[in-house]
């Protein structure tokens, strides 16, 4: 993804600023991205799906989370906010209205050769 995007996600110094999601959050997240497979390692085989219903607390802790982070300018800031690639895409299709212009990678997506400075942990 760096490649392709280039040097508009590099700072200055040539260093990918990023975000990081909190491991609890991202671990939330993907039980809802994929409740099969989390009542699976719970030995809950009884059916039960954790995305149809519950809060939208992970999604607002994200959000609050960036807000503290980036400040007031958040829908207008183009933040790179680092997480684990199942839940990736799913984060950034729910980020996507309300921050259109951040960047959601995994760090599988980011070439050894890219210096990566934490601009800290989205709580």
């Amino acid at each position: 993804m760096i490649r392709s995007l280039g040097a508009p996600l590099l700072g200055e110094d040539r260093k990918l600023k990023v975000l990081t999601l909190d491991l609890a959050i991202e671990q939330e997240l993907q039980r809802r991205v994929d409740p099969v497979a989390d009542a699976v390692e719970r030995g809950n085989t009884s059916g039960s799906n954790i995305a149809s219903g519950g809060s939208n607390a992970p999604m607002h802790s994200v959000l609050e989370g960036l807000q503290r982070l980036v400040g007031d300018r958040l829908a207008l800031s183009s933040a790179v906010l680092g997480c684990n690639t199942p839940v990736r895409l799913h984060l950034r299709g729910l980020l996507e209205p309300f921050i259109p212009r951040i960047v959601v990678l995994s760090p599988l997506e980011i070439p050894p050769n890219v210096p990566v400075q934490s601009l800290g942990v989205v709580r």
